[in-house]
């Protein structure tokens, strides 16, 4: 049995919800119970992680010991009662405004401020738009004086041309300065330089003495592919990312609970 699990959120934990299902929490319980620790390794904020890890929490009755999130942005370490946090510096966030206004596509930027705020910066252009989609989210306005100091920044646009532009732009300009994956054909996210999924798992791993053999990984996009490079048992969960599938070890082709099949079929025997 592997001790710990580092497992996404979207699309593998969840549904873009704020639901786990009963199956995959008796699962997870399942694993701590037998000594495991079970991590959220996740993209969103912490603020909308925490949602997620309330319902976790209530089932195992205890607080984790540690959660991920931001792709590695944003480390909670509750064994020690540290938050770790690895910014992209602000004349870099303010740079990367600048081209997301000029190129018209859709920005968010995860903040400090956002986060005490328990929401996110969004730029103006489909502001309403997106605020209807997203109905749980708190979108807060990019003012004059908003200080961009991200922890992530993700990049949006309904045309995949205007992503792989966008792309395109982060090489030439921002190569040596950001980390940035396209976790969909429609979305970009970026982080400070070195810093993704992988660097995150990394100081956990540290910090609790274990090594690559003991830990496995669940998940099912691009921003999961360095996540699994770190750990010796990488359980793909249904996606159409042919990188995601070829890094995996397992792969789970259905969603519905697919979670609680890796915990019980893979990852405690």
């Amino acid at each position: 049995m592997k001790k710990i699990i580092f497992c996404d959120i979207d699309n593998t934990l969840t549904k873009y919800s704020f639901k786990v299902s009963k199956q995959n929490i008796e699962s997870i319980k399942k694993f701590t119970d037998a000594g495991g620790d079970f991590v959220l390794t996740t993209g969103r904020s912490i603020v909308s992680a925490r949602k997620i890890q309330d319902q976790i929490n209530e089932a195992l009755q205890m607080k984790p010991k540690y959660i991920i999130c931001s792709n590695g942005g944003y480390i909670v370490d509750n064994v020690n009662g540290d938050v770790d946090i690895y910014t992209i510096d602000e004349s870099i966030c303010r740079q990367l405004y600048r081209i997301i206004i000029k190129q018209r596509v859709w920005g968010m930027f995860y903040t400090d401020l956002s986060n005490d705020l328990r929401g996110v910066f969004i730029t103006k252009l489909w502001f309403w738009f997106f605020l209807g989609i997203f109905k749980n989210l708190n979108a807060l306005k990019i003012r004059e004086n908003t200080d961009l100091s991200s922890f992530k920044i993700i990049i949006c646009h309904y045309k995949k041309s205007r992503i792989k532009q966008f792309a395109k732009i982060l090489d030439k300009s921002f190569g040596k300065k950001v980390s940035y994956v396209m976790t969909t054909p429609f979305s970009i996210e970026i982080n400070a330089l070195g810093v993704n999924k992988a660097s995150g798992v990394q100081k956990i791993l540290e910090r609790a003495d274990l090594n690559k053999q003991d830990a496995a990984a669940i998940g099912d996009s691009g921003n999961d592919v360095p996540l699994f490079k770190m750990v010796s048992l990488p359980i793909a969960v249904k996606t159409k990312n042919a990188d995601v599938i070829r890094n995996s070890l397992v792969y789970i082709p259905k969603f519905k609970n697919g979670v609680s099949i890796a915990i019980e079929k893979y990852i405690m025997k």
